[in-house]
């Protein structure tokens, strides 16, 4: 019995099936003239009427056979040429195919779907195919042709893409969150689009969608599923028997779906709608961002009384993900079709609000939750007043600090002005007894002179408790005019400050003041309204150097920071030259001297990063000499100073002179603050020295140790320092020989400096820079070229 014959006896017998057997006769003749095929369905429904499943789902599964032998590699399907087997599925066999009309070149993939359908689902299915065909997306395969082989077997003539799914991509290429969200943004795109033309997936998987090299998701399949379970069930044979069953029991029908990614409404056999997809889509963004993706996938069918080979999903709260991805998720998955995103479009927007930190329509939008995420949209507004704030506060402090020091030191002076007296008086007192003793008798004068003496010794040690008191008096003075001096400068901070957001009028575009434009007339008003005034300034030069640093604008950092160091050391000439006495003189140089220390540490790290290398090691080293001189052994400002001449050695190939400083700078950080921003600062150099001594597993280890950190004090792995150190642990793998893995960590430290800083920052020209002699390595210099 050919092909043919098959579907005629599947569509008598799915006709009769359900009637009476006293009525089954007269409908089968009523139908057919065909008493041969009259005589054959008869005998099925004998066999199909015993009490026995077994016996029911064999009868079914020989009108289902599928022809799948009929067509194989060299066959020709109307002006297409069977090239090579792709694969096959449950909704059939997929091919390579080849364009042989002589029109022009093509090629395409033939799917050769399984089972015999009717003449009316074959009408059904051109119908259906057309409507499929007007799908034109670049993310969608586009659905070419399709017919039918000689035996009456349906096939469908695809757009033939070469690519990976999505979830190997995802692994492969070690996306991070937000590549996956983009990846998924362009899929939500395509399936928007048909929902647009009323045109449902009903079958989204990984597999579904692949991902060529150059990053472009492409939907395959669009449709099939409905147009499979709309045409009247041309499945493979499983599915036909579950169906036919099912049909048999209750006259319900049902499409495939793969179990993991199907809607409730699909498992149970309801009717299915565009919010089908969607919750399709939220199961896919599950998957790829908790790594499960690769789970063996298979098709099941829901019937009236049970799921075949139904997967166990997990759940959404189990992901290491945050908290507006669960809810993204939850929301997309929810039960009720009614509860979850209207459209896809609607999701793919909650999922761009995501990556720009806007509110999410999937939570509530509750004051903290607004505020949160509009200070995550503003961080470099917030940055630059944080910044002003903590100035004016850290010269509050040091106005109250030199206050308080100021009365200490005149409450000594006053108590030792008191000693004085009394010794004063006491030496009076002796005086007078002198002077009774000289008129005492001869006999008495031995005692008089003893007591004459007695007189004499005191009213020396008097005059040093005098000179002492007066020395206190000079130096509380010296303090109590520091201390109008710092309150006086913070005064004069605060109204700088005050004045420059007062004079900052908005630009005639946007109606905004931007922050680089802002600071820039801040730097020009301390100029000129600060003259004369080095103390104010060289704080204020640090702190806008600090702000610039911040906001990727490395070289007016690096000018600030200079301005501040040069303003510092004038301001030293004229506190030393109001000095008088050694012991203020101490007190005054040591705070001066750690003061500039700072400055010029902060100087030569900025030379350094603006690739100024050899002039950073000239205030790198003046640094570390004051902290030597006037620091404590163990304070970590000196062990930052070790790490940073350290390192610079290295950076020269002086190694055997940066080693000890380094050893010496990590022990005393790591006594004083193990987890503190001076840590990672010296494990990451110390890692760099190991590399270049040729310990690269060494060097890993620890410049790993050195990222953990910088990302949990930045509280993001997108933090500049974190990002930093990211560059510099692709350069030890890149050392160590792992040259693919080296630059997949430079190519996402790129895209990091980009979004950070912006594209033409002197961070991203480095970034590419590395990026490009990585590839010269490999003999890639065609690669390397675009990115010089």
């Amino acid at each position: 019995m050919n092909a043919l014959q098959h579907a005629q006896a599947k569509s008598l017998f799915n006709d009769v099936c359900d009637l009476p057997k006293e009525a089954q006769i007269g409908r089968l003749r009523a139908l057919s003239d065909d008493m041969v095929l009259i005589d054959y369905v008869v005998s099925l429904l004998a066999q199909a009427d015993i009490d026995d499943p077994r016996v029911a789902q064999s009868v079914l599964r020989g009108l289902s056979v599928i022809a799948a032998d009929e067509v194989k590699v060299g066959d020709t399907l109307g002006v297409w040429k069977l090239a090579s087997a792709i694969g096959q599925g449950g909704m059939g066999s997929v091919f390579l195919a080849k364009r042989i009309d002589g029109h022009f070149e093509q090629t395409a993939a033939i799917k050769v779907l399984h089972g015999v359908p009717s003449t009316k689902a074959l009408e059904h299915l051109a119908r259906e195919r057309q409507i499929l065909a007007t799908l034109t997306h670049p993310n969608i395969a586009r659905l070419y042709d399709g017919g039918a082989t000689p035996n009456g077997q349906p096939y469908l003539v695809l757009e033939y893409v070469e690519g990976m799914g999505i979830d190997r991509y995802v692994r492969n290429n070690k996306l991070d969150k937000n590549a996956i969200l983009n990846l998924l943004t362009a899929v939500c795109s395509a399936v928007s689009f048909a929902h647009q033309r009323l045109i449902v997936h009903c079958d989204i998987k990984p597999s579904n969608i692949l991902v060529n090299e150059g990053g472009r998701p492409t939907l395959l399949d669009f449709g099939i599923a409905r147009l499979l379970g709309a045409a009247g069930q041309p499945e493979s044979e499983s599915v036909a028997d579950a169906q036919s069953i099912s049909s048999k029991t209750n006259g319900t029908k049902s499409n495939p779906f793969t179990p993991r990614y199907a809607s409730p409404e699909q498992r149970e056999g309801g009717a299915v709608s565009t919010s089908t997809d969607v919750y399709s889509l939220g199961k896919l963004l599950q998957a790829l961002l908790s790594d499960t993706a690769a789970e063996v996938e298979t098709t099941s069918i829901k019937t009236s009384e049970k799921t075949v080979n139904r997967a166990s999903p997990s759940t959404v709260d189990s992901l290491n993900m945050d908290v507006e991805l669960r809810a993204i998720i939850h929301h997309a998955t929810a039960s009720d079709p009614q509860k979850r995103y209207v459209t896809v479009a609607a999701l793919a927007a909650d999922i761009a609000h995501y990556q720009h930190h806007q509110p999410l329509k999937a939570l509530p939008h509750t004051p903290l939750y607004v505020a949160q995420k509009f200070s995550q949209r503003n961080w470099p507004w917030l940055l630059v007043a944080s910044v002003f704030v903590a100035g004016i506060g850290a010269a509050t402090l040091r106005v109250v600090a030199e206050r308080d020091r100021a009365q200490a030191a005149e409450a000594i002076a006053l108590q030792e002005r008191d000693s004085t007296k009394q010794a004063q008086a006491a030496t009076l007192r002796e005086r007078d007894g002198a002077q009774a003793a000289r008129t005492q008798a001869e006999a008495a004068r031995t005692q008089a002179e003893a007591a004459r003496d007695r007189a004499a010794t005191a009213e020396g040690a008097t005059a040093v408790q005098r000179d002492r008191a007066n020395a206190l008096a000079a130096q509380a003075v010296v303090e109590r005019n520091r201390a109008v001096q710092a309150e006086v400068a913070a005064k004069q901070t605060s109204q700088f400050l005050i004045s420059v957001f007062e004079n900052a009028g908005p630009t005639a575009t946007t109606g905004d003041v931007t922050a680089s434009a802002l600071l820039d007339r801040a730097e020009k008003q301390l100029e000129a309204d600060m003259k004369g005034q080095p103390q104010v300034q060289a704080r204020l030069y640090s702190t806008l150097g600090t702000v610039q640093r911040g906001m990727g604008a490395y070289l007016k950092a690096e000018r600030l920071h200079s301005k501040a160091v040069d303003t510092e050391k004038q301001q030293q000439a004229v506190t030393a030259s109001a000095t008088k006495t050694a012991d203020t003189v101490d007190a005054v140089a040591r705070r001066a001297a750690l003061a500039l220390a700072e400055k010029l540490f902060i100087q030569a790290n900025d030379l350094y990063v603006n690739a100024k290398g050899n002039q950073a090691i000239t205030p790198a080293l003046e640094a570390l000499a004051l902290r030597e001189k006037h620091a404590a052994p163990d304070d970590i400002a000196l062990g930052e100073s070790l790490s940073q001449v350290g390192h610079m050695k290295v950076f020269a190939r002086k190694l055997d002179e940066g080693k000890p400083l380094l050893q010496r700078g990590l022990a005393i950080i790591e006594k004083g603050d193990p987890q503190g921003v001076p840590m990672a600062y010296a494990l990451g150099n110390m890692s760099w020295y190991l590399s270049k001594a040729g310990d690269f597993v060494a060097a890993e280890a620890m410049a790993r140790r050195a990222l953990d950190m910088r990302v949990l004090q930045g509280g993001s792995t997108e933090a500049p320092a974190a990002v930093k150190q990211r560059q510099d642990l692709a350069r030890i793998i890149e050392g160590a020989g792992r040259i693919e893995e080296a630059q997949a960590l430079f190519a996402q430290t790129l895209a990091s400096r980009a979004a950070l800083h912006g594209r033409d920052n002197i961070r991203v020209a480095i970034g590419l820079r590395r990026l490009g002699l990585s590839l010269v390595k490999q003999d890639r210099a065609l690669e390397a070229l675009p990115k010089y």
